[in-house]
């Protein structure tokens, strides 16, 4: 028995090796993956920035001082403007860079359905550097718009997310899409509300 003790030991040493070396190998998995998350992220923004780059400098270049060029309203026009027709609203910033990248794909739709886009401009209900509510009555307006059951909580849960695009019929949103989407996903939205080419 006592010569067997020596060989217990080595075994229990090369088995806390391998426990060590196992929990080491888990540790640099889950640091290589938050790594590559970063990384992802970081490639996202690096993109967003080139984007909003080119897309002020085309501006630069068109003596234009905003790409997103849809007539401005406020909340409280939106009852009025939605009693006789379907209508359709982007709700953004002039500074946040995917707003940029959807204005044309807007644009686009505009054209091809022939309708008027609306754009409300966040920083007329939000201050720009504080994000402070400051026109609440006007915030109100748009937060107690009708919706239908599937839009129920809608801009309670995306205010604030630009771009936003909500499709307003007779004071009631009808259908909404929370950040950028492409020309086929706003095209099918669309047709599914009515529009036509």
């Amino acid at each position: 028995m006592k010569k067997n003790i020596p060989i217990y030991i080595a075994l229990l040493l090369l088995l806390g090796i391998n426990i060590f070396v196992i929990i080491k190998l888990v540790n640099y998995k889950n640091e290589m993956n938050e790594l590559k998350d970063q990384i992802k992220e970081l490639k996202t923004k690096a993109e967003l920035n080139n984007y909003k780059d080119s897309s002020t400098k085309e501006s630069d270049n068109n003596n234009e001082s905003d790409s997103i060029n849809f007539t401005q309203i406020m909340p409280s026009e939106i009852s009025s403007l939605s009693q006789n027709e379907t209508i359709v609203i982007m709700i953004g910033r002039s500074d946040c860079g995917w707003c940029q990248k959807f204005a044309p794909v807007l644009q686009n739709a505009e054209k091809k359905y022939n309708f008027k886009a609306r754009y409300i401009d966040l920083y007329s209900l939000l201050d720009s550097t504080t994000w402070a509510l400051k026109n609440e009555t006007e915030y109100n307006v748009l937060m107690s718009l009708n919706t239908t059951e599937a839009y129920k909580n809608f801009m309670i849960e995306n205010f604030g997310s630009t771009p936003l695009t909500i499709i307003v019929k007779q004071n009631t949103i009808v259908s909404a899409i929370a950040g950028y989407t492409d020309e086929t996903n706003l095209n099918k939205t669309l047709e599914q509300n009515g529009f036509k080419k």
